[in-house]
């Protein structure tokens, strides 16, 4: 498992990346996912999922940062 937080410009991406049997082609059921994206767009931020079966799972949010904070 690879976890991460990277600043850019305007924003900050923080992620997880594992090897796992990955995301299925039909796409996401349940609610932890659905779950953490309504939270990250309630923030401003977008959530990004990667992934497809044997190739493991990213998962990443972006937030945007105000002009001055940090």
């Amino acid at each position: 498992v690879e976890v991460w937080l990277r600043g850019v410009i305007g924003s900050l991406v923080v992620g997880v990346r594992d090897d796992g049997t990955g995301i299925p082609p039909t796409g996401l059921e349940g609610n932890g996912l659905a779950g953490l994206a309504a939270r990250v767009e309630a923030a401003g931020g977008r959530l990004s999922v990667a992934g497809g079966p044997g190739q493991g799972t990213t998962v990443a949010a972006t937030l945007s940062v105000p002009d001055g904070a940090a």
